[in-house]
């Protein structure tokens, strides 16, 4: 593993920005939203407390925390494209579970989507459609974990098991959620992703 391997999630200057965006030919582009016939989607607001947080340990773990797994593309974030309802569970040894179409607005769906989700890790994984996601400002899922801290401390890609072209530029934290933008990028069979987590115990403050 090498430095460029890992997202370390420590606050950054504002100011900056690592996003990369990619751009596809509009006669190609398609959604984790695909076309389909389908109402508006309200803006999320998230307000949370500052945490302090404790040094990361080799056993701080994501288990036994409530977790909502959504799909968000949008241009500007205060009007979404689409807006998904998501999946709650609970972080356990070992959850799958799966994402599809919401019939929620026309002409744009959630492009079916295995989960596997464990203490530190989550997998995606796609069924036989092929297609290429809805090229925007952002386009991905949205990990929002029911605590008031920064529980994520840092983030790598599993490259063994992992097949789409996501960097670590396309995935950023704000307290207790994860952001994966996946704008632009094509998916089929054979399209997988995995991420490793080192977590953090945070007390509030």
């Amino acid at each position: 593993m090498t430095q460029s391997d890992i997202l370390d999630t420590a606050p950054r200057d504002p100011g900056r920005s690592t996003r990369t965006r990619l751009g596809v030919p509009p006669e190609r582009v398609r959604s984790p939203f695909r076309m389909t016939e389908a109402g508006p989607v309200a803006a999320l607001g998230l307000a949370m407390l500052i945490p302090f947080c404790l040094p990361a340990k080799a056993d701080d773990t994501l288990e036994g925390y409530l977790v909502t797994l959504n799909v968000l593309t949008y241009d500007v974030l205060a009007t979404p494209i689409l807006h998904s309802r998501g999946q709650t569970v609970k972080v356990s040894k070992g959850v799958t579970f799966g994402m599809g179409p919401e019939f929620l607005r026309p002409g744009m769906d959630v492009v079916p989507v295995q989960v596997a989700l464990g203490p530190s890790r989550i997998a995606f994984s796609y069924g036989r459609e092929e297609g290429e996601f809805l090229d925007a400002e952002f386009n991905g899922f949205v990990l929002q974990f029911e605590a008031d801290c920064a529980l994520i401390h840092s983030v790598r890609i599993d490259e063994a098991a992992t097949t789409l072209p996501v960097t670590l530029a396309d995935i950023r934290t704000e307290m207790g959620t994860l952001f994966i933008d996946m704008a632009g990028q094509a998916y089929g069979p054979d399209a997988t992703l995995a991420l490793d987590f080192v977590v953090e115990e945070c007390l509030l403050g």
